[in-house]
């Protein structure tokens, strides 16, 4: 879970903005809270909105003991380097708007005074947010976006990526076709990629041609459609004209 990241991160003094503890009470104690910025509205409203949950939970579980559940922080109430200190989640809907995104994490950062963020679920919106953070010194941790430019082309004190990049899922996809060709007598080699216009959609296209490449594979094609879109029949008719072994979709809901 990133708020367990998120609460490990503050647990180290030097990571509080201004080199202050967290907690907002002299002594230690008192609550801790952490911004959470998710698509709550729009077409992935249901994905922000169970993983928004996700971050409650894990808030729960550090709040609460329960020394059953196998993860950090479950044994004792709250933070244990902070008096106990239990977590609040603050949330805010960023409405899959990266400008939203950032707006809403300087708001929830400068008037909610929340020591760190998580978020966002859209690799545009993870982008922005993470910028703002780090122009106001704040740790914004991130489980949820791939976009491999997140980590591969920022230099960034207060960003930290818990979860894979695309270039990960792209080297499991091509796994998976050399044991299709090599175990079960397959022949792919032609691969079409499908991927909305979006950083995260853009950034999956460019290490999927890369990574098929270093494995020997042909893209015969790269074929982009718009962000949000319920009817991609004139972009799907592309992929079937062109009878590619094995196609790598990329993108939202619709």
């Amino acid at each position: 879970m990133s708020i367990v990241a998120v609460l490990g991160c503050l647990m180290v003094p030097a990571c509080a903005p201004g080199g202050e503890e967290p907690g907002g009470t002299e002594g230690g104690g008192g609550t801790v809270k952490i911004g959470a910025v998710f698509p709550l509205t729009g077409a992935s409203a249901a994905t922000g909105k169970k993983t928004l949950e996700g971050v409650k939970l894990a808030a729960e579980i550090v709040n609460e003991n329960l020394p059953d559940i196998d993860l950090p922080l479950a044994e004792g109430e709250g933070l244990p380097n902070l008096d106990g200190a239990t977590v609040e989640v603050v949330s805010a809907d960023h409405e899959e708007d990266p400008e939203k995104g950032a707006a809403e994490t300087e708001r929830l950062i400068t008037s909610e005074n929340v020591v760190a963020m998580t978020g966002a679920y859209f690799s545009s919106v993870t982008l922005t947010a993470s910028e703002r953070a780090e122009r106001l010194g704040v740790p914004f941790v991130n489980g949820s976006s791939s976009s491999p430019g997140l980590t591969e082309e920022r230099d960034l004190d207060f960003f930290f990526r818990t979860g894979p990049s695309d270039r990960t899922f792209a080297e499991t996809f091509f796994d998976f076709l050399d044991d299709l060709n090599e175990q079960k007598g397959g022949k792919v080699n032609d691969v079409a990629i499908l991927h909305e216009n979006t950083e995260y959609g853009t950034d999956a296209a460019a290490v999927t041609e890369e990574v098929a490449n270093e494995r020997g594979y042909e893209v015969v094609a790269t074929i982009p459609h718009g962000n949000g879109v319920a009817d991609v029949t004139p972009e799907a008719s592309k992929v079937k004209s062109i009878d590619a072994d094995a196609v790598f979709q990329a993108s939202y809901h619709a």
